[in-house]
């Protein structure tokens, strides 16, 4: 009786997660991970790497973009060698009123490269760059207005070479 249980549990949950997320197919999934992996890739290098026609990858990438799935196709560069060389993590404390002026502050701040509401004792978490600790020192004290904050200076970073199709499978087996 109780493995019917846990079987109608799993049931739902598939169900829900069917509603909640865009069914990737082999195609879409290799497509995904060859513009991770090189944005640049050309529709034609791409067709030929999958096995499918030009045609039909640019009705693929279309479908995922507007899906919401596929956001952008950008480039990644080195904040270093362009003369911005401290990356650091900024958490900022906000208190409820202040949080929608913290919000539209940080949207218009040049050193930030992208901002994160989480949960916990911290509001935002930031990522962001600065032509050096002095920099880096002003661009925080600018933020006390808004709050507490708590800055810790990026070595080095680091992504992982996992394939888009292994995570996708351990993942949703959790």
């Amino acid at each position: 009786m109780e493995r019917k249980a846990e079987s109608r549990i799993e049931t739902g949950r598939q169900q829900r997660d069917r509603e909640k997320y865009i069914e990737l197919d082999s195609y879409d999934i290799n497509i995904l991970a060859a513009l991770l992996r090189e944005s640049r890739i050309t529709v034609v290098e791409l067709a030929s790497a999958i096995h499918l026609s030009r045609s039909a990858v640019t009705r693929r990438i279309s479908a995922l973009r507007d899906a919401g799935v596929l956001l952008s196709s950008g480039a990644s560069i080195s904040y270093q060698k362009v003369g911005l060389g401290i990356s650091a993590i900024v958490e900022l404390s906000s208190p409820n009123h202040a949080f929608e002026s913290a919000r539209k502050y940080l949207a218009d701040r040049p050193e930030v490269l992208s901002v994160s509401t989480v949960s916990g004792r911290s509001t935002f978490v930031l990522n962001v760059v600065a032509l050096d600790t002095e920099h880096l020192s002003e661009f925080v004290q600018s933020l006390q207005i808004y709050g507490d904050t708590d800055t810790r200076i990026v070595f080095s970073t680091f992504t992982s070479s996992m394939p888009l199709t292994d995570r996708l499978q351990k993942i949703r087996r959790l």
